[in-house]
């Protein structure tokens, strides 16, 4: 886990999960460990999410090979799991099986910058610029830090490229090129700059898309405004305080700690064969 200082080399890998997701190193978490059900619970529980477990279903039917999810209401917990977690023994896929968050990793940032404007002591405000905390960093094809707030950063209005959709990166990390890159490192600035090498998608505050190079910035500004890295303020601010002893930030190291499926990397990126030593079935060991 790291506790201390941002990373400064992000996997990207852990970035993207299938090109896709975090827009900085992801937290991984583990479902919490339900009270087992009554027999006569259990029973109405299979019936009430019945549709649930039918969509996991398809999607494993569909060539995912496990998948889980896990649904809390009114003091019930109901886990469904479908598939197996790893091809080469048919493990099947279980409630306390960690995972990835992947971009679910922006709610936490965007709390610790909120929180952050909260405090006058910073001296930041969601109508700060960009460029007021990382001067000079957001320039060129037409890409302008000065007129982009971090409230626009957040509010995925800033109408920034997304580095993912970057097909030089997009080639890398897809494919059997996979093999070769998977561990590769990148800093944020380097994945800024990919997503500035392409123009503006709009104006900023004239549109939204979705787009992970927000979501950098915002880390970068959280180390700017703090001295310490964004994954320093998360734990201390949100994983710490809310008790979520299942959730890590594992900054650059390619592991999931805990059970956890080998199949994220094959799956995601259309390797479905073994390649020889096992790299197909594993993200992390």
């Amino acid at each position: 886990m790291a506790t201390n200082a941002l990373p400064r080399t992000l996997v990207t890998l852990a970035l993207a999960g299938a090109v896709a997701a975090a827009a900085v190193a992801p937290a991984s978490a583990a479902p919490r460990t339900p009270s087992p059900p009554s027999p006569h619970s259990a029973h109405s529980a299979h019936s009430a999410h019945s549709a649930t477990q039918d969509a996991l279903d398809a999607i494993t039917r569909a060539g995912t090979p496990g998948v889980l999810a896990r649904v809390d209401r009114a003091g019930e917990s109901w886990n469904g799991t479908s598939g197996v977690a790893d091809l080469r023994t048919g493990r099947p896929r279980l409630p306390q099986d960690r995972f990835r968050i992947g971009s679910l990793t922006k709610p936490f940032i965007a709390t610790v910058l909120l929180q952050l404007a909260a405090e006058p002591e910073h001296g930041l405000s969601m109508d700060d610029t960009v460029d007021k905390w990382l001067p000079g960093l957001v320039r060129g094809h037409g890409n302008d830090g000065r007129r982009i707030t971090l409230r626009r950063l957040l509010q995925h209005t800033s109408g920034l490229y997304d580095y993912i959709n970057d097909d030089g990166l997009r080639a890398k990390f897809t494919g059997k090129a996979f093999f070769a890159h998977r561990y590769d490192n990148a800093t944020p600035e380097e994945l800024v700059r990919i997503g500035l090498a392409h123009k503006p998608l709009f104006e900023p505050g004239k549109g939204w898309s979705y787009s992970n190079t927000n979501y950098v910035l915002a880390g970068m500004v959280i180390e700017k405004a703090t001295g310490h890295g964004y994954a320093s303020e998360v734990e201390r601010r949100v994983i710490r305080p809310l008790g979520l002893r299942g959730t890590t930030v594992p900054g650059s190291s390619p592991s999931v700690p805990g059970p956890h499926s080998a199949q994220i990397a094959a799956h995601a990126f259309g390797l479905r064969e073994d390649h020889g030593e096992g790299e197909a079935h594993v993200l992390s060991r």
